[in-house]
């Protein structure tokens, strides 16, 4: 059975005020007696006919009301959020007349009709609104806003799996930072929020937990852009999907820079500008090349400034009206530098611009002489980083900066390219090495990133990003006993450091592998010294990891208080929802009620094993065998959950009076190869259980 999040007894919302007020104003006007201006308020929407200290009175009190000549009808909206419609431009006397019985009818019509207008924007599959909504979005302008299409893909043969894991991933957009939520079909979803960090970093994490929810595909095209339509950042958004998708099965790309190619940073010249320094360079077995920029219109009587100080075997190419190339036959990077320094000073002075300088010379790396045009952009972009005025000549750490550049757009086979050559130059840079096996985990070449990881340890062993990083790449390799090792080591270098968000973000990725090798007790160590300052992602992952360590130690009244917790913020955690129940029949608080949400966390995603693990681990502890065997067979012998499945398995057999039987399973168990030792001692202690004398009753 599935659970959309879609309900035609659907709540009113709050987005439904803010998306669609141009949709919903005119259901309303229909059911007033008399014209009238409408609009609708929510605590921060831009209103003075009301001071809003009234209105929020209004709204808790729960009746209409006339508040300065404007009807104020209060809405039921789900979560409790205060909103009301406001109707003014209607006379005064006239509404204080209306009879509070027929203002009560109005507001429960009121209520009716836009609710059943919003059910008409909303997917009936995903519960998230409609590309209809999207169309139709009436959005204030005058905030920067970020948009993610976001397109994935999943291997299934089964309807009933991917329209499963449809719902999961649209419960899991819904439980995301707040925003807006389309679902535009064919596996592909709109998110628009507030902008409150880089963009390029939110879709980085969405790639990161779309691949661990088992998408085997995902492109991300999103932009950043301040009072535009919605329909019109669609527009830009759909031609980076379409560069992501070509970038690779998870990738993402940034619009705009594909729109106006001239306007990225590391764009070649015009071909004009290119033909008249090839004449210029040809027959040199060596040459300097300055670009100069300026980020501001200088003067038009730069370029006859700068001319007054070149010398006579020196050429000057300008491009545009903000930049010139300076070319030096047979001059060497830092005798170049020099000659630029002189000529910013220059400028400087004369002109009162400023202008930054990026040098490149030839022959370098076996680049071709055009491309020397491209490396002094590349030098310019690093010095961006020093600020206006900068003079650089191209080198290992402009490569950095480039392939990090080429990295946040999405383009990781460029950023490889760009953090090799670096390394050319540089062979043992761990800022390259580390960036480089960044990217080549972002490629899924793990053991290529390991060996860059390990390249940096051999030179700094406490280097905590490398630490972090190859923990993270031995995790992904089924390597978790030497990931725990290195994790461990990176937290005790974090915990001396002023970092409060990356430490929980390290503490998270060690509890979970803790859990995962069984390490429970140490699992409620690691998250019993770091109860403070969880919120919104971190605080879900922190409350399911410690309940479910609590939930495997024997605290389970712990348990049942860190997973309601965590499902207030992400309810539709089916796992969790799993774990709570069994909780609930371990702890007495009800058998039915804990049945009940694990066979809701099931009908979510039945495909999900643990979840069936969960159903038997209930039902042997009730003493429902038979239904136990069944729901244990639906596990299967996948490998993640193959120990704990035959763990449930022996400790059924045991149940069922079939020691023999039990003992041979607990025996199986501890021929694993790599066996977590606490699971090793769990078995010998149940070992010596079974072989214990059975008291008669």
């Amino acid at each position: 059975m599935l659970q959309p999040l879609f309900s035609r007894d659907r709540e009113l919302r709050l987005e439904d005020l803010k998306l669609l007020a141009g949709e919903l104003i005119p259901v309303v006007a229909d059911l007033l007696p008399v014209p009238a201006q409408i609009d609708f308020w929510y605590p921060g929407a831009r209103n003075s006919l009301v001071p809003e200290a009234e209105l929020v009175t209004v709204c808790r009190d729960g009746g209409p009301t006339v508040c300065r000549d404007i009807l104020v009808i209060p809405l039921a909206l789900s979560g409790g959020e205060a909103g009301a419609v406001l109707v003014s431009a209607v006379d005064g006397p006239l509404l204080r007349k209306m009879a509070p019985e027929w203002l009560g009818d109005l507001q429960r019509r009121v209520q009716r009709q836009l609710q059943q207008c919003c059910l008409g924007y909303v997917d009936p599959l995903t519960g998230l609104y409609s590309l209809r909504a999207l169309q139709r979005a009436d959005v204030s302008a005058g905030r920067n806003r970020s948009m993610f299409l976001v397109r994935t893909i999943f291997r299934t043969t089964r309807a009933g799996t991917g329209l499963q894991q449809l719902i999961r991933l649209a419960h899991f957009f819904e439980a995301a930072q707040p925003g807006f939520r389309f679902y535009l079909g064919q596996g592909l979803f709109c998110l628009v929020f507030d902008v409150v960090e880089k963009p390029a970093a939110i879709a980085r994490r969405l790639l990161r937990v779309l691949r661990r929810e088992g998408c085997s595909g995902v492109h991300v095209g999103f932009l950043s852009a301040a009072e535009k339509s919605l329909s019109h950042m669609l527009e830009q958004c759909w031609g980076a999907l379409l560069t992501a998708e070509r970038r690779g099965p998870f990738s993402l790309c940034e619009s705009g820079l594909d729109a106006d190619p001239a306007s990225h940073p590391l764009a070649m010249a015009p071909r004009r500008v290119v033909a008249r320094l090839q004449r210029l360079w040809r027959g040199l077995d060596r040459f300097a090349l300055v670009l100069l920029e300026s980020e501001e219109q200088p003067p038009s009587s730069w370029t006859g400034i700068l001319a007054e100080v070149l010398p006579g075997e020196v050429s000057l190419v300008p491009w545009g009206s903000r930049r010139a190339f300076v070319l030096f036959p047979g001059m060497e990077g830092g005798a170049a530098r020099e000659q630029a320094g002189k000529f910013l000073d220059h400028l400087s002075h004369r002109s009162g611009a400023c202008f930054s300088a990026g040098i490149g010379c030839w022959p370098c790396l076996g680049y071709s002489r055009t491309a020397t045009i491209r490396n002094c952009r590349k030098a310019i972009l690093h010095g961006s980083f020093y600020g206006p005025g900068a003079c650089v000549v191209f080198d290992h750490l402009s490569l950095n900066v480039s392939g990090d550049h080429s990295f946040d757009e999405g383009d990781y086979r460029q950023a490889v390219s760009e953090y090799r050559l670096g390394l050319r130059l540089r062979p043992d840079d761990t800022n390259l090495l580390n960036s480089l096996g960044v990217a080549l985990c972002e490629m899924n070449r793990l053991r290529e990133a390991g060996r860059c990881f390990s390249r940096v340890l051999e030179q700094d062993p406490d280097d905590q990003m490398a630490l972090v990083n190859l923990g993270y790449v031995r995790r992904l390799q089924g390597r978790e006993q030497e990931a725990v090792a290195f994790f461990e080591q990176a937290l005790v270098l974090k915990q001396q450091e002023e970092d409060p968000d990356g430490l929980r973000d390290l503490a998270l990725q060690l509890g979970r592998l803790y859990c995962r090798l069984y390490r429970f007790p140490e699992a409620v160590t690691l998250f019993g010294r770091l109860e403070e300052g969880w919120s919104g992602r971190q605080e879900f992952y922190y409350c399911r990891l410690f309940g479910a360590a609590c939930l495997e130690t024997g605290r389970e009244e712990r348990a049942v208080t860190l997973l309601q917790r965590g499902l207030r913020v992400y309810p539709h955690d089916a796992r969790s929802i799993s774990m709570l129940g069994l909780s609930y029949i371990l702890t007495g608080q009800g058998d039915e009620l804990g049945l009940e949400l694990c066979r809701k966390a099931l009908a979510m995603n039945e495909a999900n094993p643990w979840l069936w693990l969960y159903m038997g681990r209930a039902l042997c502890r009730l003493g429902r065998h038979r239904e136990a065997w069944q729901a244990l067979r639906r596990v299967g012998r996948r490998k993640h959950v193959r120990l704990a499945a035959d763990l449930l398995r022996a400790e059924l057999w045991a149940a069922t009076g079939s020691r023999s039987r039990a003992a041979d399973q607990l025996n199986r168990i501890l021929q694993y190869e790599n066996l977590p030792v606490p699971v090793a001692e769990l078995v010998h202690g149940r070992l010596d259980a079974l072989a214990a004398p059975v008291k008669e009753k």
